[in-house]
Formats: C-alpha cells, sequence, structure tokens
C-alpha cells in the first residue's frame, strides 16, 4: 500500500513537473483560493457555533433570571398562605363557622372571609394568582368565582387530598398537562388554645400561563418564545403552540444545556434550566426558523461574494500569468531566432533594458551573451578567411613557378625535336630563370647574392631591347631580364 502509495505521489510529481509554467501558477494559485474557501467555510462553521453559544448564553441569562422570578414569585404564594393561616378576622371567622350554629354569625364570618381574602388577593395578583378559595365545614369563599368554576373539579379534589395529606404543610399540585395552573394547598388549624384542629382548607391557584408571560415579556430578547415547566418527566406547564411531541422530545434535553430541534415544520432553539428551591425543569423554546432563514441567507451572500472572489481571483491570476508569461514567451522567441537564423538577434518591441526585475535580467544577459557570442563569431569567421586567403596565395605562389617551368620545358623538347637550337637554349636560360622561384621556399637556402655583384660575371644574351644573364649550366641558374 506504501509502495503504491508513492508511486501514485510520484505520478503526480512527474505530471506536475511537466506541464507548463502558466498551468504551474494557475494550480499553485486555484490551491490557494480552494485553501481559502475552505479555511472561510471552517471560519464561518465556527462562527455559526459561537454565534450558537452566544444565543445560549444569552437566553440561559434570560432563563435564569426568569427561574429565580418565578420561584421568588411561588415564594412569595407560599408566604401569601401563611400570612392567611395566621390572620386573626380568619382564624376567628373559621373558629366560629365551626363552633356556631347561628346563622348570623355564620353570615358576618363569611363577610369577613371575604374582605381578607380579596384584599389579599388584590395584593399579590401580581405574583400570578388567580384566585383564593377557603374551604369550611359549610361552605367556601372565592375571590374569583368565574375563574374557579372553569378549573376542572378532578384537579380540585387532587389539590384538596394533597393538602389534607400535607396537614399544614404547604403542597403543590400540578395538573398533569391537564390544566396551565398550580395549586397551593394547606389545612388551617386553630391557632387559639393551641388547639390545631382543622377548621379550614386553603387553596391557592396560580395562573403559570400568566406568570410566565408576564415575567418574560419584560426582557424577552425575541418576539415569540414558548416555555415549559415540568417536573420530572410529568408537564405542569406548555405554552399554547407546542405540539405533544415536541414537548416530550425536550424533557429529554438535559439540564443546562442547549439543542436544537426540529417539529412541525419548524426549527427551535431549546435551552434547559431549572426552578431554584423546587427542582423543576424550566425549558425555553425560541423560534430558530427566522434565525436559520437569517443565517442561510447571509450564508448565500458570502458565499455568493466569495464565488465572486474567486473568479475575479482567477480572471486576474490569468491576466497575471499572460503578462508575466508572455515576456518568457519573447526570450523563448528571440532564442530560436538567434539559434535559426544565423546569430540574428531579433529586435523586441519591448524594452527591458531598464527593467531591474528577474525577467529584464533574463533579457539583458542574453543579450549581452548573443552579442558577445557574434562578436567571436565574427572575430574567428574573418580570421579564417584571412588564413585561408594566405594559404591560397602561399599555393599560388608555388604553382605559377612550375607552371612556367613545365612550360618552357616543352617549348625546349619542341624546339629540339624541330632542331631550332637558338629557341630550344631560350627555353632552357628561361628555365634556369624560373627554377630558384620554386628553389627559394627551401628551408636550407639563403638568398644573398647581390645583384651588383654576379651581374657582371653571368653570361647574357640580347633579345631585342631586353638582356637575359644566366649563369653556367652546372651551378643554380640565375636569370634576371630587364
Amino acid at each position: 500500500m506504501k509502495k503504491r502509495a508513492e508511486a501514485i505521489q510520484i505520478k503526480f510529481l512527474t505530471l506536475f513537473k511537466n506541464l507548463s509554467l502558466r498551468w504551474k501558477i494557475f494550480f499553485i494559485v486555484l490551491l490557494n483560493v480552494v485553501s481559502l474557501l475552505l479555511f472561510s467555510f471552517i471560519g464561518f462553521t465556527i462562527l455559526s457555533k459561537t454565534y450558537n453559544e452566544l444565543l445560549y448564553r444569552s437566553i440561559a441569562g434570560n432563563l435564569s433570571f426568569s427561574a429565580n422570578t418565578i420561584s421568588a414569585n411561588l415564594k412569595d404564594v407560599e408566604r401569601l398562605s401563611s400570612i392567611i393561616l395566621s390572620t386573626p378576622s380568619i382564624q376567628t371567622s373559621l373558629s366560629a363557622i365551626h363552633e356556631s350554629e347561628d346563622a348570623v354569625v355564620r353570615s358576618n364570618a363569611n363577610r369577613s372571609i371575604n374582605t381578607a381574602l380579596s384584599s389579599y388577593y388584590e395584593t399579590f395578583r401580581q405574583n400570578g394568582v388567580s384566585y383564593i378559595v377557603l374551604f369550611n365545614d359549610n361552605f367556601s369563599n372565592a375571590t374569583n368565582w368565574a375563574a374557579y368554576e372553569r378549573t376542572d373539579r378532578a384537579f380540585i379534589d387532587h389539590a384538596l387530598q394533597n393538602a389534607a395529606a400535607g396537614d399544614g404543610a404547604v403542597s403543590w399540585t400540578t395538573g398533569g398537562g391537564s390544566t396551565s395552573g398550580l395549586f397551593l394547598g394547606r389545612n388551617i388549624r386553630k391557632i387559639e388554645g393551641l388547639d390545631f384542629s382543622t377548621i379550614g382548607r386553603l387553596l391557592i391557584y396560580v395562573d403559570t400561563d400568566r406568570l410566565i408571560n408576564t415575567i418574560n415579556r419584560s426582557f424577552q430578547t425575541f418576539d415569540t418564545g414558548y416555555y415549559i415547566l415540568a417536573d420530572g418527566p410529568d408537564t405542569i406547564y406548555s405554552s399554547s403552540g407546542l405540539s405533544k411531541d415536541l414537548v416530550n422530545r425536550t424533557l429529554l434535553l438535559e439540564d443546562d444545556t442547549y439543542q436544537t430541534l426540529q417539529a412541525d415544520n419548524h426549527t427551535y432553539f431549546a435551552v434547559s434550566s431549572k426552578i431554584p428551591y423546587y427542582d423543576w425543569r424550566y425549558i425555553s423554546l425560541i423560534p430558530f426558523d427566522s434565525i436559520i432563514h437569517s443565517i442561510g441567507r447571509s450564508a448565500k451572500i458570502i458565499l455568493g461574494i466569495m464565488v465572486l472572489g474567486i473568479l475575479t481571483a482567477l480572471a486576474l491570476t490569468q491576466w497575471l500569468i499572460y503578462s508575466i508569461l508572455r515576456h518568457f514567451n519573447a526570450l523563448i522567441v528571440k532564442m530560436d531566432v538567434f539559434s535559426k537564423n544565423e546569430l540574428t538577434l531579433e529586435q523586441s518591441a519591448y524594452d527591458y533594458s531598464t527593467r531591474n526585475d528577474e525577467i529584464g535580467r533574463l533579457h539583458q544577459r542574453f543579450d549581452r551573451m548573443a552579442t558577445r557570442i557574434r562578436t567571436l563569431v565574427d572575430t574567428n569567421y574573418k580570421n579564417e578567411l584571412l588564413r585561408k586567403e594566405a594559404q591560397i596565395k602561399a599555393l599560388e605562389s608555388q604553382i605559377n613557378p612550375h607552371f612556367l617551368y613545365n612550360t618552357l620545358e616543352s617549348i625546349n623538347w619542341r624546339a629540339k625535336a624541330s632542331k631550332n637550337a637558338e629557341i630550344s637554349m631560350m627555353a632552357e636560360s628561361l628555365e634556369r630563370c624560373s627554377a630558384p622561384h620554386s628553389a627559394i621556399t627551401s628551408p636550407w637556402w639563403s638568398w644573398t647574392m647581390s645583384w651588383n655583384w654576379c651581374a657582371p660575371t653571368l653570361p647574357y644574351r640580347k633579345y631585342g631591347s631586353r638582356t637575359a644573364w644566366t649563369s653556367s649550366p652546372w651551378w643554380m641558374t640565375i636569370c634576371i631580364i630587364s
């Protein structure tokens, strides 16, 4: 496997090496562009994750404040129940109703209880209290009979049972998801004389929908938000518009984490928290559709800009590659012309003598090299011509006396054949005159004879207006014709 990988690597390296310089530069730039695109995508992913983290921290902070506010309101409701239980007028009225059969006493006690409950209800209404109902042995008092009548009777009975089981302690009863409210129930015991007998039962109904919406409306970052309040797997409250499937899936979310959920063709950003002191789960669901659309739109814009930038970069790369390589191509053409056209140096339309970069230096050095080559070639060529000319002249100087000697010899033999002694003697004398011209080239011969010394001693013969001097036939012939 390793050898195969090495073979593939060598093959690609060889292919890359054999590519033209243009494509090498283009692939290098393309590699950089792809790397930039990849890193940009990684950066965008990290940015999206960072945005989700910031969104989680923002929602988690709001949710934590909301949870603490809900907990404080529920604590105020518990404090309200303790106030009602210890209110003297309520204790007196409930004791009177419990002990007296007089209708007037019971009527006065009823008015006293209604007055006290109405006062407390108005005071604690902003804490999410929907109504307060107080049960005794004969009748019940409620601050909002219409709301009380709309409440599920089974839910009320369940709350009364939990209140009785609590034996005076605070007991919270949830509707199990069938209603968006909470019941606080407590038994009311007679304090006077430390009797502690049960004289009534108190139920305070908290409208969780109004409580949660009122608390979150003041600092809600997004226009729409959904909330779920649950006690373990049991749902205490869920905002209207959430499907049961989405609520069940949301309850699987771990505490103090966030998750993106999809349901009913919508995307939600879910953040889980806790209600302090009650250990109830408090989950916020923010519609993520608009955010995803915004992120998607931003991603498309960024991608479009990146693609446009890549195309622009590639176009500029091609232009830059052409603007650089055309000078190399010009150098290659100049080399080809110089090598093919008898060392002719083509004149370029571009002046490279003023450039100081690598391209300018290459052209300048090639021009200097070509000029030196032409100078050397011209010098050697001329010297060779002169040398050959000298050789030819030397050969001519050797050939001419021999040709003359051979011609005179032919004339001599022709004259002898015709028995013309005078022409024969003249030809022989001329032959002797031509002999020194060939012998003078011999290395041992030294021509030091002076004409003034040899002319009087030589025999001569008149030929019209000319005179020929000749030596004796047994030593070297010297012939001078004047």
